[in-house]
């Protein structure tokens, strides 16, 4: 019996290192919708509506250890092997390859004297060209880190990865290894140890994920999804002029704008969300939802949420993309209360969350198969992040975070970012330049801020279009009490 046992153990293990390279070669989901958007040649899906690279940056003042540095970024290369990521299509498949984890040496860049580093403004102009560097998503790893030297003790540290191996989680989980590893190996303070070898990975993942894309759960979800989205528009959505858009202009470039909901604007957004027992993300939502429906009058809106996909807890210390996009269908009636509204929203991203199975890549597959090449179920994306950024606490050093975000690579007709971390929001808007004018995305940033107040001061029974009332008593172009660009 033990001899059958043991025999029956390693048969486990073999189909586990099998899973392994499996995982290691193919793709999640979300990955591969990533690459075909950084692929000139490929058809770009709306997806994640987020910077290219992300950066965790800190200023050290003290004796930084660059040695102990190095050897800390360089385990956690060897910990989470997607950071070593290649990509390359052959014959129409993409695959995934694992480079080998070579010793990487960390040297300082010299910029002494270049700017007043003690304003994030200047730190940030420091690292912004690092953060700005082209990646070959052919070779890997798609992890960098940068020393900037500001001082004999003062330093600014920088690691960069390529969104298609890291989110947001996964910079909380660079954060704290890294704190671990450089001070294991600095001699400061215990920590960092070995990896578990039964630890999980981002290949598990993919594993898993591509586990799902069969059997009843995948079919229950198809039904679900294909009878959702039945019969909704694949009609660009277009700013207050109603241009009509060619496929070439469709692909021409992007425009943004940043604004800030003021403190007091956004508090009050929170008391709303309360008083209706919902998140303040729902109420976001359902101001987009009203916003997309005032720029281009269609009353049938689905809007793509950006949503974290971390199925197990296994998977909460693991570096990757787990990312995924839900499609929340709304229709927006101008009877229906603004709280009934709100609920409507909410009950509607809740169904959606219900059939996560269905990653959006294969969603986006499904529908193409049925209505052709050009069909999106989403043209507008919110990314809405509540979580703060973290700090590289390094032994033996005062550290202080600084926050550096790229350009938005969006590709939806519209995007909505906003920054929740308490206080006023940070919102960034993004539309096609080829669908929308200047003049017209600035006006829908006005759209938003008069939305919002309106929301907040809405009785019990106020309508939908009550508060869409609220905008034609401005003119275009006239700034809001509570926001600012």
């Amino acid at each position: 019996m033990a001899r059958l046992r043991g025999a029956g153990a390693g048969v486990a293990m073999i189909e586990r290192e099998a899973d392994r390279i499996r995982g290691q070669r193919e793709l999640s989901c979300a990955e591969e919708l990533t690459w075909r958007n950084e692929c000139e040649n490929q058809r770009r899906v709306p997806f994640l509506e987020c910077p290219r690279s992300m950066a965790t940056v800190v200023r050290t003042t003290g004796p930084l250890n660059i040695r102990a540095l190095a050897d800390a970024v360089n385990g956690i290369l060897r910990r989470h092997s997607v950071l070593r990521s290649a990509f390359r299509e052959t014959n129409g498949h993409l695959e995934r390859s694992i480079v080998p984890c070579v010793e990487q040496d960390l040297l300082e860049i010299d910029c002494l004297g270049s700017l007043d580093d003690s304003q994030d403004d200047h730190a940030v102009a420091l690292v912004l060209p690092e953060l700005n560097s082209p990646w070959n998503l052919a070779d890997g790893p798609l992890l960098r880190t940068r020393i900037l030297k500001l001082g004999r003790r003062r330093h600014l540290v920088a690691v960069i990865a390529h969104h298609i191996v890291f989110d947001g989680v996964s910079r909380r989980v660079l954060a704290r290894e890294l704190s671990s590893l450089y001070g294991q190996h600095a001699g400061i303070a215990a920590g960092g140890g070995e990896w578990p070898r039964d630890a999980a990975s981002y290949s598990d993942y993919v594993v898993w994920q591509r586990d799902q894309l069969t059997g009843s759960t995948f079919a229950n979800g198809r039904k679900y999804w294909m009878e959702r989205l039945d019969g909704l528009s694949n009609a660009p959505l277009t700013g207050t002029g109603l241009r009509l858009a060619s496929a070439a202009d469709l692909a021409s470039g992007v425009q943004s704008r940043h604004f800030v909901v003021s403190s007091e604007s956004a508090e009050a957004l929170r008391a709303f969300s309360r008083l209706h027992s919902v998140t303040m993300a729902m109420s976001v939502l359902a101001l987009f939802t009203l916003l997309v429906h005032t720029v281009n009058g269609a009353t049938d809106i689905s809007i793509g949420v950006v949503v974290t996909d971390r199925p197990h807890r296994k998977f909460e210390h693991v570096i990757g993309l787990f990312m995924n996009v839900l499609a929340v269908r709304t229709e927006v009636i101008h009877s229906l209360t603004l709280a009934g509204f709100v609920r409507q929203v909410r009950e509607n991203f809740a169904t959606a969350y219900e059939h996560r199975e269905i990653p959006y890549g294969r969603l986006v597959e499904m529908l193409k198969a049925e209505h052709g090449d050009a069909y999106l179920p989403c043209r507008a994306i919110l990314n809405y992040n509540n979580v703060p950024a973290p700090t590289i606490a390094l032994p033996g050093l005062v550290c202080e975070a600084v926050g550096v975000t790229g350009p938005l690579e969006s590709i939806a007709d519209v995007g909505l970012h906003v920054r929740d971390i308490g206080g006023p929001l940070k919102c960034s808007l993004a539309a096609s330049d080829a669908l929308f004018s200047e003049a017209e995305l600035f006006d829908a940033t006005n759209r938003f801020a008069c939305l919002s107040s309106a929301l907040v001061r809405a009785g019990s029974k106020t309508t939908v279009g009550d508060v869409l009332c609220e905008w034609t008593r401005y003119k275009a172009g006239l700034a809001f009490p509570g926001t600012s660009t």
